[in-house]
């Protein structure tokens, strides 16, 4: 059964019970949560698999990788304070 945005339902009952919206041009706090979380992730995953395929190049063992884990997160932080901050 579709439930519009907004929608959820009860857990313990499975009754559809309606969840307020977010003001209109407004953020939504669950939202933006996961796409910090999800940002923070991608970053972390695709800067360290650049440092994994870095270390497989040139014949490394773990040394590109903790830098690109380490990048990414950076990266990931800066772009999430440039983006609140807006």
């Amino acid at each position: 059964m579709w439930m519009g945005h907004g929608d959820a339902t009860d857990a313990d009952s499975g009754i559809p019970v309606r969840r307020p919206l977010p003001p209109r041009g407004g953020v939504d706090p669950v939202g933006e949560a996961w796409t910090i979380v999800g940002r923070l992730f991608a970053g972390i995953v695709v800067w360290g698999g650049v440092g994994l395929l870095l270390d497989h190049v040139f014949g490394f063992s773990g040394l590109f990788l903790p830098i690109g884990v380490v990048l990414g997160l950076g990266g990931a932080l800066y772009l999430t304070i440039v983006r609140l901050r807006q």
